[in-house]
């Protein structure tokens, strides 16, 4: 476990505090690399190993001169140069020379020494927050690349949300299912359009996919996904999983081998999960990404072909069937689904998917929008994000109008639906726009 690990390392302090500690060393003790030791000692400890160190120093100092010491022996035995030095040491740590310590009478709380409870299940939780999810935005479609994004971050790689959203592809996605079905693109092939999109972010992977028509072989698929992540988790990765937490993509964290379990995580929600519930839980599917390495430095070099990716896309040269469309068609899809529910009605399901895809598209229009500003200063991108702005703008506030009707415990109304349809004409016009003026571009 993760606690136990820091702790080996806090014994080998206590060891060997009169010695010469050095980080390198005690990431060694630990079995991490020093930056991931660094990180998860600061986590448990709350103190950095090194400064965590100097203040045990500066204590075992001061305490030792209680047992009749010098003060300059104290000084010399935990490495500090003189009586003076560790007088100046203890008033940086802990706010008083040794005079005023003495004088406080014990009420000055020095650093002892770290005990972690090492017996109970001590999670490495990651940071959960807008820098890390996207809005607690609870959609299929972007949980993806958000979970890419929590992944490369917690592996210490510089980049942002739009950077990941945009060279991964995901800006300029729009997908639409009859029915509206939330977890369309689970039935994706990996290999067609996942790939690609990791592909496109410089990302090299281990990934592990088991859908439907291989439900046979779900014990294999499972034993092999939870060899790769436990893999993963002692080289200090996070792998990306569906379904751990709830049918979205989430983080797996850690791993208890005293109770067999995992933590996965997504955004503030989390859930230990058995080894054997691996794709085999709500959605009994199996899809695992487990992330190697990124070329960051090759990212600006990208930026043209996922221009023409999004003109592919756009030309739903990525459908699946009749039941399921992308780019410029999803649109006229997604309006026949909102005239079916004017016309038949509609139910608290359907309500969730109709705001599911104005949370999907919103968002991508959003970092769609940011990315081509970002990587260009031609014209015809600077208007091509205009056009982008315009769709988010414009699904924000059917996106808000939603919100505020769920709120007050209102279904839906038909004058909002209708509203709606009038909105996805106007989107399409966008995107047809947005993709003509990228192809000028590109031809130019």
């Amino acid at each position: 476990m993760i606690a136990k690990h820091i702790q080996d390392s806090i014994n080998y302090i206590e060891s060997n505090l009169d010695t010469e500690l050095t980080l390198s060393e005690l990431a060694v003790v630990a079995s991490y690399s020093e930056f991931h030791y660094s990180r998860l000692f600061k986590e448990l400890v709350g103190k950095s190993p090194i400064n965590y160190v100097r203040r045990r120093k500066i204590s075992e100092a001061v305490y030792m001169k209680f047992s009749g010491h010098t003060l300059y022996d104290c000084a010399e035995r935990y490495g500090f140069n003189s009586a003076s030095t560790l007088s100046r040491a203890l008033k940086s740590e802990f706010g008083c020379n040794y005079k005023e310590f003495v004088n406080a009478g014990g009420s000055i709380e020095l650093q002892n020494r770290v005990e972690l409870k090492t017996d109970n299940i001590n999670w490495r939780i990651i940071e959960m927050n807008e820098n890390t999810w996207i809005n607690n935005s609870n959609n299929y479609g972007h949980s993806y690349p958000s979970a890419i994004y929590s992944a490369l971050v917690k592996q210490g790689y510089k980049l942002d949300l739009t950077d990941v959203f945009g060279f991964s592809g995901f800006a300029f996605y729009t997908n639409v299912t009859k029915g509206l079905c939330p977890s369309a693109m689970s039935v994706f092939d990996f290999e067609k359009q996942f790939k690609l999109s990791l592909e496109c972010l410089g990302i090299k992977a281990t990934n592990i996919q088991r859908l439907w028509d291989k439900f046979d072989q779900k014990d294999e698929y499972r034993h092999l996904a939870v060899k790769e992540i436990k893999k993963a988790l002692l080289e200090n990765k996070y792998p990306i999983c569906w379904d751990a937490v709830i049918p979205e993509w989430c983080l797996i964290v850690d791993y208890d081998n005293e109770t067999d379990k995992f933590l996965a995580v997504y955004q503030d929600l989390k859930n230990e999960i058995s080894p054997n519930l691996i794709g085999q839980r709500e959605i009994e599917i199996l899809d695992l990404t487990v992330i190697n390495s990124v070329e960051v430095s090759e990212l600006e070099r990208r930026f043209k072909t996922i221009l023409k990716f999004a003109i592919d896309h756009g030309n739903g040269n990525y459908d699946i069937d009749d039941n399921y469309k992308q780019g410029i068609k999803s649109f006229d899809l997604w309006s026949e689904e909102i005239s079916r529910f004017l016309k038949e009605g509609h139910t608290a399901s359907d309500e969730h998917s109709i705001i599911y895809h104005l949370n999907m598209m919103a968002t991508s229009r959003y970092h769609a929008a940011i990315f081509i500003e970002r990587y260009s200063d031609s014209d015809l991108l600077n208007e091509a994000s205009s056009h982008y702005q315009d769709s988010a703008l414009k699904l924000n506030q059917l996106l808000t109008k939603a919100t505020m009707m769920k709120a007050n415990s209102k279904k839906l109304s038909d004058s909002y639906l209708t509203e709606m349809n009038e909105v996805i004409s106007q989107l399409k016009e966008n995107e047809v726009s947005a993709l003509e003026l990228i192809k000028k571009y590109l031809e130019a």
